[in-house]
């Protein structure tokens, strides 16, 4: 049987998310298994921070805008 140790420097696993870490604990409802999980994560990590409006969210505006556009000329 493989250990965690083993697998962990064969590949590499991408994490994504929009919470800082401070908000783990209630994603997980429970503060300690939070920092367990974060702290087997970000052991031999690496991190790409990216900054600005998300490609998805602005999406989203742009499209609610045009529906609403079309909704009042339709009135």
């Amino acid at each position: 049987m493989k250990s965690y140790r083993e697998d962990m420097r064969k590949g590499s696993i991408i994490i994504t998310s929009n919470k800082v870490f401070d908000e783990w604990g209630r994603i997980f409802y429970d503060p300690v298994l939070a920092t367990a999980i974060l702290d087997r994560f970000i052991h031999h990590c690496h991190f790409v921070v990216i900054k600005g409006e998300s490609y998805r969210m602005k999406q989203s505006k742009e499209s609610l805008k045009a529906i609403s556009t079309k909704v009042q000329e339709n009135e």
